[in-house]
């Protein structure tokens, strides 16, 4: 019983990681895709005035009037 219940938190663990480190390419309608293509964020990170592409795409042509604080 022991066993199965870390393979259980393995598998979990396993699919945490892969949900976090998503390729760009399936990012979903709700994000913005960084220009490197490594990278997908929440839509509402895009010109809130911080970097969170590590490119910094999701602030590339933002205007200072659009940016919001978070």
């Amino acid at each position: 019983m022991q066993r199965v219940i870390i393979l259980i938190f393995v598998i979990f663990a396993f699919l945490v990681t892969l949900q976090e480190a998503k390729p760009a390419d399936i990012c979903q309608p709700t994000e913005f895709r960084c220009r490197d293509g490594r990278q997908c964020v929440p839509q509402f990170f895009q010109c809130d005035g911080e970097q969170d592409c590590q490119d910094g795409s999701d602030e590339v042509g933002c205007s200072r009037i659009f940016s919001r604080q978070r």
